[in-house]
């Protein structure tokens, strides 16, 4: 350069760290994205295995809900039938 038409301002330069500093670095950061790929296909699969119990979880609550509305529509059924009894019973000492 010369110096006399030197505007005072500087060329900034990175050191040169070579073919084989670079090469090393894209292999960890390959390597670090694989990693990152294969905790992603296991987190998937769990999250797969999780969404499958979750359905069948709901399956069985909607199973359990069916029959806790049928005994109690049992239960009811018995307390009417409990009360026309002791109506007619009650109609046939009164009479």
């Amino acid at each position: 350069m010369d110096s006399s038409k030197d505007c005072k301002f500087f060329v900034w330069l990175d050191e040169d760290l070579g073919l084989h500093r670079y090469k090393s670095k894209v292999n960890e950061l390959n390597r670090e994205n694989m990693d990152l790929f294969n905790d992603n296909m296991i987190l998937s699969k769990k999250n797969m295995e999780l969404e499958k119990e979750n359905i069948c979880l709901q399956k069985k609550l909607m199973n359990l809900e069916v029959i806790e509305k049928k005994e109690n529509d049992m239960f009811m059924v018995r307390v009417m039938f409990c009360i026309v009894i002791v109506s007619i019973f009650i109609c046939f000492i009164l009479m």
